[in-house]
């Protein structure tokens, strides 16, 4: 029942805000002073408070519990990227509630949802529909001084399946030149997998645990031996490889 209610609140809660800040979408989106980076942020700052308001529900009904490490001795101020592993859908809630001035990777079905739609476009999240014009928004977002997550798996990690990253995210951190703020994630029990339905209620209260690693960069002389190209694969099996170790270092030793 706490499920389902969290899960109603959400979808209310995100009707009400479209309503509420629709208005100034729809300015935003058709005139310049909605493409500032302040009005662009202000409306960020709205919805990362949504999600800091549904975080807050989910706990007093105790559908989960969390505990956040590392956060306070980072300040995420861009150019950066945070990357995070992607074991649950509500990963992307906690992280928009930690740092809600944010741009995030947002699916195309949200894209074209017209009650999402021009939200969507006036906080100038980015839309994954085009994967070059994708990888160039992203660099761009960043070059301009911006923090951006991104779940460099593309999609959630099934229970117990190794980590995939793919090259996007690497891509992005080589070309943009910026540091990279890691976020290990672990739920437990898993809930809200790519396989589990919202109703597959977990028999014990879930524990979300987020832990803030200090930043990486990739090394300059990589960049410079290998390409562009060769650098960001390589980037990116080292990436992985840092994933799979921590989270096993912090969640499984």
């Amino acid at each position: 029942m706490a499920t389902a209610i969290s899960f109603g609140a959400f979808g209310l809660g995100a009707l009400l805000m479209g309503a509420l800040i629709l208005p100034i979408a729809v300015v935003a989106s058709f005139t310049q002073w909605g493409k500032s980076t302040r009005v662009q942020r202000a409306l960020r700052r709205q919805v990362g408070h949504l999600c800091q308001l549904f975080v807050w529900l989910m706990r007093t009904l105790g559908v989960l519990d969390y505990q956040i490490s590392g956060y306070e001795q980072h300040d995420a101020k861009g150019p950066l990227l945070i990357l995070a592993n992607h074991p649950s859908l509500i990963d992307v809630i906690f992280l928009l509630a930690m740092y809600p001035e944010s741009q995030c990777v947002v699916k195309r079905a949200l894209w074209v949802n017209p009650f999402t739609h021009l939200v969507m476009r006036s906080a100038d999240y980015i839309s994954n529909a085009d994967p070059e014009l994708l990888l160039a928004r992203c660099v761009e977002s960043l070059q301009r001084g911006n923090t951006l997550i991104l779940f460099p798996e593309g999609t959630r990690t099934g229970p117990g399946d190794p980590l995939d990253f793919k090259a996007g995210a690497a891509t992005i951190a080589v070309r943009a030149d910026c540091d990279i703020l890691p976020v290990l994630i672990d739920v437990s029990p898993t809930t809200l997998t790519k396989s589990d339905p919202w109703y597959s209620v977990p028999s014990r209260q879930v524990m979300m645990r987020l832990s803030v690693k200090p930043t990486l960069r990739m090394d300059a002389e990589l960049l410079k031996d290998l390409g562009p190209r060769m650098a960001s694969r390589s980037f990116n099996q080292r990436l992985e490889a840092w994933f799979g170790d921590a989270l096993m270092t912090e969640y499984r030793a």
